[in-house]
């Protein structure tokens, strides 16, 4: 629905806005979007309202370009939260993302699957 339409940062509040007043996505797909985490932590203020989400793709975004670039969605995972599915494959992470990575595996308690592939982290 989402993936591949070019939304970038500055699209993102208008996609949080739309999410906002339709939450029973079950499913997002924003791949190749262009998103770095400012577009993140404004998607994710939308996410924290629907209940029934569970797969969120975030895959070939820019969200390694910034060693804050997950924050958000670790403050996501601390509420009360249903995602059981993040990927985040192919963003550019790097070793400065692992500690929100950890936060995030530990504070998520539905989360089943995060998909890491492609990325910059060593071993």
């Amino acid at each position: 629905m989402l993936a591949d339409m070019n939304i970038e940062d500055e699209g993102c509040p208008i996609v949080a806005n739309f999410l906002s007043e339709h939450p029973h996505f079950t499913s997002i797909d924003l791949k190749s979007n262009k998103i770095t985490s400012s577009g993140l932590n404004k998607l994710c203020g939308s996410f924290r309202h629907m209940e029934n989400l569970e797969i969120l793709s975030l895959n070939s975004n820019y969200l390694g370009q910034d060693p804050f670039g997950l924050e958000g969605l670790y403050t996501l995972f601390q509420g009360k939260c249903s995602i059981q599915q993040v990927n985040l494959r192919n963003n550019g992470l790097m070793d400065d993302s692992c500690k929100t990575l950890a936060a995030i595996i530990n504070t998520g308690g539905n989360l089943r699957r995060l998909d890491l592939r492609w990325n910059k982290i060593d071993d």
